[in-house]
């Protein structure tokens, strides 16, 4: 599930940091610390579905107190355990999986939070239109998947402590949010059609994922000067000072690619990186990104073709 997409942008992270304070570090200590960041988002989809064990283990604990506490109309009440017989949710919290996932990682669900999150959003979800609508479909198809998508999606975007508690816990969570999605989305698919394990495979191809992290941050750090010559050649305008930290990282990223990865489009590596200007980097710095490496890219391609035809 991990794609290069995300290992650009973990990487522009750690070269961030190295570039505004961390020139000390060695490169093993940097790809260290990428290692970390990319692992940071295996952690979070495992605490994502940490959290949906709780919750179903809550339905019991309200259960318990309900018939403890409250009249006997209400005793006799069930609708709040109908969340523990969906079949994904039992899956994920009874097999396992998820435990084998939790201890590797060493990710455990923050009990000690103030924010009583886990009781917070069960009792929003047992008062919800949408849970009484769920209830009533329970034999229409797509029901349960599209039940545990909801809880993820709805919570995350509209509750706010539910984004508190997460970003306290992975400060790194609006970049890697849209990926555990697609992670909980396909488990979900894989528990669907009977696979075995169901848990997604967050590494499925080291080598084009992380090992071409790795590669790319030895790259930039080791030609760090090469590549800042080529920029400042083509900022001529500008005072070095002027352009943004970040510009400079992804252009100096780009450039590298473009040397030292010769299988991958240039096409395609203008477009990734113009993508994290676009969303990292000041309003204008899409443009800028994209002329400086459009430009960078077509002058190397006809150095290389001057070259094969000295040869």
């Amino acid at each position: 599930m991990l794609n290069r997409r995300q290992v650009r942008l973990k990487v522009m992270q750690v070269l961030y940091m190295y570039y505004q304070g961390g020139r000390e570090m060695t490169t093993d200590q940097l790809i260290s610390a990428y290692d970390r960041e990319v692992g940071r988002i295996e952690r979070l989809f495992y605490y994502h579905l940490a959290f949906l064990r709780e919750l179903d283990h809550y339905a019991l604990t309200y259960d318990a107190d309900v018939r403890n506490k409250y009249l006997e109309a209400s005793r006799l009440a069930t609708e709040h355990l109908v969340i523990r017989n969906n079949p994904i949710i039992r899956a994920i919290v009874d097999k396992p999986e998820l435990q084998q996932g939790l201890e590797r990682l060493k990710v455990a669900f923050n009990y000690d939070a103030e924010d009583n999150l886990v009781q917070k959003v069960f009792m929003d979800l047992k008062n919800s239109e949408y849970y009484k609508e769920y209830i009533t479909n329970l034999e229409q198809p797509g029901t349960h998947e599209e039940f545990v998508m909801h809880l993820f999606k709805h919570y995350g975007d509209n509750f706010q402590l539910f984004e508190q508690h997460f970003e306290e816990e992975y400060p790194n969570l609006q970049d890697d949010k849209k990926l555990v999605a697609s992670m909980i989305k396909k488990t979900v698919q894989n528990i669907l059609t009977g696979k075995e394990p169901f848990m997604v495979e967050f590494v499925q191809d080291w080598e084009n994922t992380m090992g071409f992290g790795q590669e790319l941050l030895q790259k930039v750090v080791a030609h760090d000067q090469e590549l800042m010559d080529m920029v400042l050649k083509k900022i001529h305008k500008w005072e070095p000072g002027q352009v943004a930290v970040l510009d400079n990282i992804i252009i100096k990223m780009g450039i590298a690619e473009f040397l030292y990865f010769p299988s991958i489009p240039s096409t395609v590596t203008i477009n990734e990186y113009v993508e994290l200007a676009k969303n990292y980097s000041p309003p204008n710095s899409k443009k800028f990104v994209n002329g400086v490496l459009d430009t960078i890219s077509r002058e190397l391609v006809l150095q290389k073709g001057t070259e094969e035809s000295a040869e």
